[in-house]
């Protein structure tokens, strides 16, 4: 079953600092340790700045889905502006601002236990964490 924790829908490039912000928070009332609230809220920034140097973002949802042994915490990134581009495209750029924002990307793929980027039809994309 999938429970909703919060849906921020995003008005400005200031709301990155809410959604780092809100990420640690939720990871904290779950009973992530400090750790883990800090690799979370690292991807989640990482994530975002890439998709707003592509285009912006759109909104960011967070929920809780049962997972047999315990609660997982998923966070899912929307754009509708972003090109899409498949996963290995946005890992591998030449240009040195792309580099530093690729580099970004492949933290946050680091840092979480699973990490998706799926292309929408009507030419963006969503970033599952």
């Amino acid at each position: 079953m999938r429970y909703d924790i919060l849906q921020i829908k995003f008005m400005s490039d200031r709301d990155m600092v809410l959604a780092r912000q809100r990420a640690g928070e939720i990871a904290s009332l779950m009973g992530f340790d400090a750790h883990d609230q800090t690799r979370l809220s690292t991807a989640v920034s990482e994530a975002v700045r890439h998709c707003l140097h592509h285009g912006g973002v759109d909104e960011i949802d967070f929920s809780a889905r049962d997972k047999g042994q315990g609660t997982l915490l998923e966070i899912r990134i929307r754009s509708s502006r972003m090109p899409p581009k498949d996963e290995s495209a946005l890992l591998t750029k030449t240009d040195e601002v792309e580099n530093r924002l690729s580099s970004g990307m492949t933290a946050a793929k680091r840092l979480m236990d699973e990490f998706s980027v799926e292309s929408d039809v009507r030419g963006g994309a969503t970033i599952a964490l």
